[in-house]
């Protein structure tokens, strides 16, 4: 498992705690997302202006032309070798066989401002945005229509393969076996400080995050 914190790359993995930080060659400042190439042999950070990889012990910089150098806040290393690229206020990229494509509003993506990109154990790709939940079907964007235009802040996936989502403003959700199932106050995920900074009992909570040691994002095999 990796954790942002302070700057530096944190992995909790079977042989104990390996902290990566500026005196490791990775650039300070805060980083946004992180991913791992399919083969496990190369680990990809992106941090606010920068792109570095992994590999062979060493970190080193990463030059694609035609992506974004700043604003960058998501990043998915896809199992079939296409490198997803999110940002704050400038949609998509996708690295795919030398080519770059950018997809903002149009093929039927309309948020510019990107959270999360994962994928599935069907090879799925999914980003979260803040007008909803997309699905990349190999030609365009298809909006989730069962959470609608909702903020997601994040989606994920487990070992077992059910897909975690986390909107702004609503219940936790996992999505398993064609159905979703909620977790919010009526499952006892309780706000703990309600509006007024009181415990509340009926307000679902706002979730910063959710950790998934054992999906597929993880990287410990990078560093054994």
């Amino acid at each position: 498992m990796a954790e942002q914190l302070g700057g530096s790359l944190t992995l909790l993995g079977p042989k104990g705690i390996t902290v990566f930080g500026p005196r490791q060659n990775l650039p300070s400042g805060d980083i946004q997302d992180w991913t791992r190439t399919a083969d496990a042999s190369a680990f990809l950070v992106f941090g606010d202006r920068w792109f570095r990889t992994y590999r062979n012990r060493r970190w080193e910089p990463v030059v694609i032309p035609g992506l974004p150098k700043t604003g960058t806040v998501a990043v998915l290393a896809a199992r079939n070798g296409d490198l997803w690229v999110g940002t704050f206020d400038d949609g998509i990229y996708r690295y795919s066989k030398g080519k770059i494509d950018h997809y903002r509003e149009a093929k039927g993506f309309t948020s510019a401002q990107i959270f999360r990109i994962r994928e599935g154990p069907d090879d799925a790709v999914w980003v979260a945005t803040t007008k909803g939940l997309y699905l990349w079907d190999g030609r365009k964007f298809e909006l989730n229509s069962s959470l609608g235009e909702k903020r997601i802040m994040q989606v994920d996936f487990d070992r077992n393969g059910a897909m975690w989502v986390n909107p702004y403003d609503g219940a936790m959700r996992r999505f398993q076996g064609g159905k979703w199932t909620i977790f919010g106050a009526a499952q006892g995920l309780r706000d703990l400080y309600g509006e007024k900074g009181n415990p509340s009992a009926d307000c679902d909570p706002i979730i910063e995050r959710i950790v998934l040691p054992a999906s597929g994002h993880t990287g410990e095999k990078v560093f054994e």
